[in-house]
């Protein structure tokens, strides 16, 4: 259900809502995890090449501020997709499809 809010209300969500999204750069963030735990995105690449490159990063739903990088690529922007419990993140291109344990790339 959507629900509007009062002018100047904030969800009942724990966030910076006074922060401006663009302040946290800019960034391709398709591919949801099932459970909503976790996003993943493509940073822009701080070189570049005939074919392109990428840099996978998964970001925790609702707090940019935790990204964990996954792998830096070249070649066409692989599509990624996890599991139905959230525990593998996939990414698939040209080059075979890769499976990464999220409990290891957000490990501290």
């Amino acid at each position: 259900m959507i629900q509007s809010l009062d002018s100047g209300a904030a969800p009942g969500v724990e966030w910076d809502w006074q922060t401006p999204s663009w302040t946290y750069g800019v960034n391709r963030c398709d591919s949801y995890s099932v459970e909503l735990e976790w996003i993943a995105c493509f940073q822009r690449s701080a070189a570049t090449s005939f074919a392109g490159n990428w840099h996978l990063q998964l970001v925790q739903f609702g707090n940019p501020d935790n990204a964990y990088d996954v792998v830096v690529g070249l070649g066409i922007r692989p599509s990624v997709g996890f599991t139905e419990d959230d525990r593998w993140v996939y990414i698939a291109n040209e080059r075979g499809i890769v499976r990464y344990d999220v409990d290891d790339i957000t490990a501290d």
